[in-house]
């Protein structure tokens, strides 16, 4: 019985099909929770004067009222703002459920990945 050996090209195929096989599993869900099923949040700097609206533009940090290990933290690019009563619903679709924990603005950030989401307007600093 002769055994059959593989070339290296036959080998760098079958790895590169492992291998892309691999990467459409792995970001078939980001596809599922794209832009398209984000929570359209209505942006109150597109209709409102409010002084938030000047950050719109700006990078946002975590500021000093995030735990230690976070400040600093960049989060990504302020979009907009918008105000949520205590015990709306803060988060995307395809994340656990938040609730506001009082009445307050957020900012809506859209993070390196096109992903939108809010944060507290009080736990960011904006920057250039």
């Amino acid at each position: 019985m002769a055994h059959k050996h593989k070339t290296e090209g036959e080998m760098d195929m079958k790895l590169l099909y492992l291998l892309s096989t691999t990467m459409c599993i792995l970001l078939f869900p980001l596809f599922l929770y794209g832009e398209d099923n984000q929570i359209a949040w209505d942006n109150l700097c597109q209709a409102s004067s409010i002084s938030l609206c000047a950050d719109v533009g700006k990078d946002a940090y975590n500021n000093d009222t995030n735990p230690i290990a976070l400040r600093g933290l960049k989060l990504g690019k302020i979009v907009g703002v918008v105000w949520k009563e205590k015990g709306d619903v803060i988060t995307s679709t395809g994340e656990d459920t938040s609730f506001s924990p009082q009445n307050g603005y957020y900012y809506i950030i859209e993070d390196d990945w096109g992903k939108k989401f809010l944060r507290s307007c009080g736990e960011i600093e904006a920057r250039k």
